[in-house]
């Protein structure tokens, strides 16, 4: 979706919050998990913050890099780990009780870039080495603990406090990260200032932008086609607002479905379960995430066109908003 087809589907939100958004909300207490849960998510917390605090990341050796990790791999339980965090649920809904919060922080747990982070790990264990690339690896695991830290505060107190101090983050880092995360993404993005004030709403942004290109990569159809992820302001000059769009190829067979059930209204993707491959939480992340930032209920924020999707010419498109930083 281009610029001009984009701005005829959303518009730009007329009204600033009074008070910036601090990318909290979304979030449960590891003590409010039935105990083996609580051990699931400290116990993978842990290994993967080992693994972001290996030393030989910044090495321009691979071998070194992939020396180190493998041997992280040996001394880690991973798909112990692995089983124990996609087991969790039933207990801790059977104590505390089932709740929308807790399904959301729990799918981004487990997907986001935990998803890659596994297949890359996998792919580790296996000697595969020529197909990972160590620096996305160690992307992915810091990932994996900022967004653990943001669904968890009390997972890791002292880091915690570190990440909601003020910190400015540029744009440049989504840039950056999602061209060297995947091969299969156009990155495109006309502001070059900050989009975030502390680390703890930049990884809020992040749980937001994983949901949607995770959906994006999943639905891709064809070989040879790549997801967009654009990023466009309100105002060269003085901009107040960053659109960020994902668009992705999909099947006529997939146009279609989507027509037949949503009549061109799409809202019940932000608001439902519905999906046809995943558990349809994702974009009710995005959707809670993004009204959050302007201090909107889900429903005006949908009413305001703040996010968003279009299904045209064979092609499915999101969009959303989110607040630039002086």
């Amino acid at each position: 979706m281009n610029v001009s087809t984009s701005a005829s589907l959303a518009r730009w939100p007329n009204h600033l919050p009074k008070q910036r958004y601090g990318g909290d909300g979304l979030q449960w207490s590891i003590e409010r998990l039935a105990s083996n849960d609580r051990d699931a998510v400290v116990n993978l917390y842990e290994a993967v913050l080992r693994l972001v605090g290996l030393q030989d990341w910044a090495v321009t050796d691979r071998d070194t890099s992939f020396k180190s990790l493998v041997g992280w791999l040996q001394e880690t339980s991973w798909n112990q780990l692995r089983r124990d965090v996609a087991a969790i649920g039933p207990d801790t809904y059977a104590e505390f009780g089932s709740n929308s919060t807790l399904r959301k922080v729990v799918h981004d747990m487990r997907g986001g870039p935990m998803t890659s982070l596994a297949l890359d790990l996998s792919l580790v264990s296996l000697g595969r080495l020529d197909d990972v690339d160590p620096t996305r690896v160690f992307l992915l695991a810091r990932d994996v603990c900022k967004i653990m830290r943001n669904s968890f505060p009390d997972i890791d107190r002292d880091k915690y406090k570190a990440d909601v101090a003020l910190k400015s983050h540029s744009v440049r880092l989504l840039v950056d990260k999602w061209r060297r995360l995947e091969s299969d993404v156009a990155v495109f993005c006309e502001y070059d200032g900050a989009i975030a004030e502390s680390c703890i709403e930049f990884s809020a942004l992040d749980r937001v932008l994983y949901n949607c290109m995770n959906n994006a990569m999943r639905e891709l159809d064809g070989d040879g086609q790549r997801v967009s992820l654009s990023m466009h302001t309100d105002s060269q000059r003085d901009p107040q607002h960053l659109r960020v769009v994902v668009s992705n190829p999909i099947s006529p067979e997939q146009c279609a479905v989507l027509n037949n059930k949503f009549s061109g209204d799409y809202s019940p993707l932000f608001t439902t379960n519905y999906s046809t491959t995943g558990s349809g939480i994702g974009l009710q992340v995005v959707a809670d995430f993004a009204s959050r930032a302007y201090a909107w209920s889900t429903q005006r924020a949908l009413d305001e066109k703040l996010f968003g999707v279009d299904v045209s010419e064979q092609c499915f498109t999101l969009w959303f908003h989110w607040p630039v930083a002086d």
